[in-house]
């Protein structure tokens, strides 16, 4: 427990946030009985402000495993089993594009992101956008996303379903999603510094606490702030808002199995393993010593060096975070930071105190280090490389354009205009800077595209991707076109979910 809280420790963690780019880390440790806690750089750049024990950050993804929780009083209640198909439950508010899919999907297919849905993350409308979904929205809306594997047949990682499970905690209990979780979570284990959505930080006069999420610009070499906002459409996916000691409330109690929430069994069945994350991945793929991971309920597990690791990830824009214990030691970790790269330096942190506790050898413990930042570094470039690689390969495929009979331009204004998607709803194309352009900044993930014509047919773009967290990413476009018909642009297709690769998502110009 003391391990955070020597020179040494501190002197990794500030190396880490030089190399990350991340303003501020915050770690909380625990065991069976005690939670410490500990907080290193500025939780705010401008003004200067130090990050304490009592920074608030948002938790991101790792609120998965609060709402499998709450999904699991209900089952506790009698209300349905982890093998109810959602049907059953939601009635008319269910349906997904499939027919059978419909009736076979359960419950813990959607908690453990084995249903067939892909992320469709670009399709939420956000709190500014003319109608902005809710968790009953986003549900109702999934009969219009595409599938892309048969339920129980493949991990795809779907937030989506959280915000489902959102729903169906107020469908079934007839409260709020935040009152439910407030009476059935956090008041049980006295978790009096975690709110739902940074509104709820505001409403209880907390906001004083917050740390500023941080994005880290690396051409210009600077960090920018990003927005902070509530997004309801994600609602039981992530947006809880916590500091690292009082979070660590709810992973102890899963750890030891408190009471105060569930019985034995109970527990188990939230981290008992139902899928194999990447069936494929080799020794390369992996972090040393460590067996591929398998989700739960809301919890991912892997084995490291023979001992069983629970975890969860989290990541937000300008946030990262981690929580994770091994059963077998009965210790555990929770890591939060204000930027980007603080997911990354959570891990590393996390399971070097992981290696403390289990006494591997120092010498192992070094390589081990090692190869896990080379790792890390790696699919940060990796990422990098993949962008170039993308757009050069977008930029050869115009063999169609070349076999094509030279046609007259079509002026950009021909592509101007509104489109509609059933589920990802309307966008519209405007000129901007003398290039077509498309604002979705009402988005619950805000972006915009920039369209950069591709050979001489006028069907082809690359699609300049940016939204709050990258610099850009670029992105297959084609749009369907009848140079002799009056009008000449008919849709336009973008790739904006990658599981669906090939197909892109078509939207209809509208009349």
């Amino acid at each position: 427990m003391d391990l955070i809280h020597s020179d040494a420790f501190t002197q990794r963690v500030q190396a880490l946030q030089e190399e990350w780019h991340v303003p501020s880390v915050s770690v909380a440790t625990f065991d069976q009985h005690d939670i410490t806690a500990k907080s290193f750089g500025l939780a705010s750049l401008e003004p200067s402000t130090a990050a304490t024990t009592e920074t608030l950050y948002d938790v991101a993804s790792t609120t998965k495993s609060i709402t499998a929780a709450c999904i699991a009083h209900l089952v506790g209640d009698g209300h349905f089993t982890w093998t109810t198909p959602v049907a059953s439950i939601l009635g008319d508010d269910w349906a997904l594009a499939d027919e059978t899919a419909t009736k076979i999907t359960t419950l813990e297919d959607i908690l453990c992101h084995r249903s067939g849905m892909p992320r469709h993350d670009l399709s939420y409308m956000g709190v500014t956008a003319r109608v902005p979904d809710t968790p009953r929205s986003i549900t109702l809306n999934l009969r219009n996303l595409p599938l892309t594997a048969a339920p129980r047949t493949k991990w795809q990682y779907c937030n989506i379903m959280y915000t489902v499970a959102a729903h169906i905690v107020e469908k079934t209990s007839g409260q709020l999603y935040e009152h439910f979780l407030k009476d059935r979570v956090l008041d049980k284990l006295d978790m009096q510094s975690t709110y739902v959505q940074p509104s709820g930080v505001v409403k209880a006069g907390q906001s004083h606490r917050f740390s500023t999420p941080y994005l880290w610009r690396k051409q210009l070499e600077r960090y920018d702030a990003a927005e902070k906002r509530d997004m309801p459409e994600g609602q039981g996916a992530g947006l809880l808002q916590s500091t690292p000691a009082d979070y660590a409330r709810w992973v102890q109690a899963v750890m030891t199995k408190n009471p105060a929430l569930f019985d034995e069994a109970t527990y188990e069945q939230l981290i008992k393993p139902r899928i194999i994350v990447d069936p494929g991945s080799t020794d390369e793929d992996l972090p040393p010593a460590t067996s591929p991971q398998m989700y739960a309920l809301g919890w991912e597990m892997e084995f490291y060096r023979g001992v069983r690791i629970v975890r969860h990830d989290g990541a937000e824009v300008g946030y990262g975070s981690i929580i994770m214990f091994v059963p077998k030691f009965q210790f555990g970790v929770v890591i939060m930071g204000n930027s980007a790269g603080a997911g990354d330096v959570a891990y590393l942190l996390a399971m070097e105190l992981i290696d403390s506790v289990l006494d591997v050898p120092e010498r192992d413990k070094a390589e081990a280090k090692a190869q896990r930042e080379r790792l890390a570094k790696k699919e940060a470039e990796d990422d990098d490389e993949e962008e170039k690689k993308l757009r050069e390969e977008l930029l050869k495929e115009d063999t169609d354009d070349h076999n094509a009979p030279l046609v007259v331009p079509i002026p950009l204004t021909s592509y101007t205009g509104t489109y509609s998607n059933p589920g990802y709803h309307e966008v519209t194309l405007d000129i901007k800077n003398r290039q077509l352009h498309l604002d979705a900044t009402d988005r619950g993930f805000p972006f915009t595209v920039t369209f950069e014509q591709v050979g001489h047919s006028g069907k082809r773009f690359i699609g300049h991707l940016v939204d709050d967290e990258f610099d850009g990413s670029y992105k297959r476009v084609e749009f369907e076109v009848d140079a002799d018909a009056e009008v000449q642009v008919k849709s336009v297709g973008i790739d904006l979910c990658s599981q669906m690769k090939p197909d892109l998502v078509w939207f209809a110009r509208c009349a």
